[in-house]
């Protein structure tokens, strides 16, 4: 709902979402994952990690997804994202390079102790497999929706989109206009904090 409204109203039709510990059992039924690292930190677990190719396991592919306030390059939520989307797409890559670990992935994923939240059926999961397979990772790229970051709400960070850039990107992807969405913005939350809301 929050994405579709941020979207200025274009319906999310599927979704899938796991949490970090599932990424864990994910990235461990695939066997891990050779990734060429791009900052030297240390995990969440504890672990150290340095600059150039490795093989990740499980935990190893949850440390780096999680890397933010502990990393040593871009250490922004967009920086983490950038690293995200580019250890999926080697994730991705591994799979459909070996389509037989989708039924280790299948099988994560069906497992009731495992935390999935999505809207797409395991019927639909099984019909889409191919179809996702036969991506190429070149073809897989991504849209960020950028703004400001400050203070606002008595101490609360967010990031206020830039509704011009919303509006061109919007165009981009999608081919239609939606209207800005003039309340977010500091100025409006100042005016909720000033005004007693």
């Amino acid at each position: 709902d929050a994405a579709s409204w941020l979207l200025g109203g274009i319906e999310v039709s599927k979704y899938c979402a796991v949490d970090m510990n599932t990424m864990i059992a994910l990235g461990d039924a695939i066997g891990g994952v050779d990734f060429d690292l791009d900052m030297s930190y240390t995990g969440h677990s504890g672990k150290k990690y340095y600059t150039g190719m490795q093989h990740l396991d499980g935990l190893e592919i949850m440390d780096y997804l999680r890397a933010r306030k502990n990393a040593t390059r871009a250490g922004t939520d967009i920086g983490r994202t950038g690293r995200q989307r580019a250890l999926m797409v080697a994730i991705f890559t591994k799979i459909r390079e070996n389509p037989e670990l989708i039924f280790n992935v299948l099988s994560v994923l069906a497992d009731e102790k495992e935390t999935m939240l999505t809207n797409v059926t395991a019927e639909e999961m099984t019909l889409y497999t191919s179809s996702i397979l036969a991506i190429q990772p070149s073809d897989i790229g991504s849209f960020v929706m950028t703004g400001s970051y400050n203070t606002a709400l008595d101490g609360w960070n967010f990031t206020f989109t830039d509704q011009k850039a919303r509006l061109e990107l919007i165009k981009t992807a999608f081919g239609v206009e939606v209207e800005p969405i003039p309340y977010v913005s500091r100025k409006y939350c100042t005016w909720l904090v000033d005004t007693g809301f």
